[in-house]
């Protein structure tokens, strides 16, 4: 965020947007944390929790594949508007699907059900505990 907020992340765009499948993690981590705090072993199947940010990250995969005006192009769109764009050509579509305006939605929509399953789970074991 320090690079976006300053600019300085036009100095190295290749690592614009890298950090966007990481908002479908915080959920997952904040359950995982309540659960494991609750009952020390896990499953194997706890990686599923993480499984929309890994096929998130696999969509937005061809941003990385683009040329570098594309990225400047994505920095200026969400935090300098006022900046004049590139005039460039992708050489392929970067979001197909039309879901990457979503994002923060499916984001609060993950947020909500993780921390109602913590909830819930609290409210067992105190129950358990009396």
């Amino acid at each position: 965020m320090v690079l976006n907020m300053t600019g300085f992340i036009t100095r190295v765009l290749f690592i614009t947007n890298t950090t966007e499948p990481l908002n479908l993690v915080i959920g997952p981590f904040l359950y995982l944390f309540v659960k494991r705090s609750i009952n020390q072993s896990g499953s194997k199947e706890e990686w599923l929790h993480f499984l929309p940010a890994i096929i998130y990250l696999g969509y937005i995969f061809p941003d990385f594949l683009q040329p570098k005006g594309f990225q400047y192009n994505s920095y200026v769109n969400s935090f300098h508007p006022d900046w004049p764009l590139l005039d460039i050509k992708t050489p392929f579509a970067t979001d197909p699907l039309n879901i990457k305006k979503y994002l923060n939605l499916a984001t609060a929509g993950q947020m909500l059900f993780y921390i109602s399953f913590s909830i819930l789970k609290l409210e067992k074991k105190s129950r358990q505990a009396g």
